[in-house]
């Protein structure tokens, strides 16, 4: 099953998921460990959640550079600009653009002809 989430969304559960084994953490250990090393139990276990989150959704945070993706596409720069396939301006400037794989490979399976 694949779900799709925005990079905010994953942000957000990545955060609760942190806060979740924090209070948890907080909860059990409350009185056996100091502050720094309930902070430092909390910061290794919101390391794992977060690893374990990026690891399910890697696809959608694999992005591609125009010239990889003109070369699956076999189509021009300019052919490129002009299809429907989302941009991420990395530099805010034009000149570093890339393309999520996912949404290059969701373009590419909306234009799939169907045979009946």
């Amino acid at each position: 099953m694949t779900i799709d989430l925005s990079a905010q969304e994953r942000r957000a559960m990545i955060n609760e998921a942190a806060s979740l084994v924090a209070s948890k953490i907080i909860k059990q250990y409350r009185d056996d460990l100091s502050a720094q090393e309930r902070r430092a139990m909390i910061n290794e276990a919101a390391s794992l959640v977060a690893s374990k989150i990026i690891k399910q959704y890697r696809d959608d945070l694999e992005v591609l550079s125009a010239a990889q993706v003109c070369g699956m596409l076999d189509v021009t720069p300019k052919t490129l600009s002009l299809l429907p396939i989302p941009k991420i301006d990395l530099l805010g400037n034009a000149r570093a653009i890339r393309y999520r794989a996912s949404e290059v490979v969701g373009y590419l399976e909306s234009k799939t002809i169907k045979q009946s």
